[in-house]
């Protein structure tokens, strides 16, 4: 196996398409097509081992090599005493720098995290960071499933009741009625102006009258200065 007879650039195609690192593990693990040949043509050009060639870490590891455009085979190396632990790479590559800023703020937001696979997503993306390794889970979607349920548990100790989400997953918005009739939006993002919200909003139809927009990690107590601004009049 030649890098020549390799089609690198489809694979850099897909990287840059994907949201995420591990987007394009699934699109590789859930899709049988060229890609997918192409991927498993680079891992056996690399030299990992085939019985291995369907595993999210080596996937992982592609999907790094070829950012770092590092394609140099892997050499096998015998008879020599290991690294000690904390030296060696996982990845058997330069690691990205990783922000460790994120661990407290990843600490304060697990324990109102809902399921187990959630808690499990947590413990991997705090031990990662602490390791100094990027994390396979994206430390802002992890974040996000644990600072929604903290939001949401203040807005239902107002009385508040849920009346609609935007998707069954976890990381959709959701949308509670305050007692008073008064609605409260939280999610990850903002929602794009058009002119029919605009024109709704002038006329009061539709939307809401409070919202939460949880997009970029925060401590527990720049939540807490939000929701104290925006619930004022519900906690005199």
């Amino acid at each position: 196996m030649k890098l020549e007879d390799i089609n690198i650039e489809l694979i850099k195609e897909a990287i840059n398409r994907s949201w995420s690192q591990t987007a394009f593990i699934n699109r590789v693990l859930n899709q049988k097509d060229e890609l997918r040949t192409e991927v498993f043509k680079l891992m056996e050009y690399l030299g990992y081992e085939k019985h291995c060639e369907y595993s999210p870490i080596h996937i992982l590891k592609i999907y790094r090599r070829v950012k770092a455009n590092n394609y140099q085979p892997v050499t096998p190396v015998t008879n020599v005493k290991p690294a000690p632990k904390q030296q060696r790479s996982y990845y058997n590559m330069p690691q990205p720098v990783v922000n460790t800023r994120y661990i407290p703020m990843l600490e304060e937001m697990q324990q109102h995290a809902i399921s187990e696979s959630h808690k499990k997503h947590f413990a991997s993306v705090i031990r990662d960071l602490k390791n100094g390794v990027e994390p396979i889970w994206n430390e802002k979607s992890v974040w996000y499933t644990g600072a929604k349920q903290y939001v949401s548990n203040f807005v239902r100790n107002l009385g508040g009741k849920k009346y609609h989400k935007s998707s069954k997953d976890v990381s959709g918005s959701v949308y509670y009625e305050l007692p008073d009739g008064k609605t409260v939006r939280i999610s990850d993002h903002e929602l794009p102006e058009t002119e029919v919200r605009i024109l709704k909003r002038e006329n009061d139809i539709g939307g809401w009258n409070f919202e939460i927009v949880l997009d970029t990690i925060k401590t527990k107590a720049e939540i807490n200065e939000m929701l104290n601004v925006q619930f004022e009049d519900y906690l005199k």
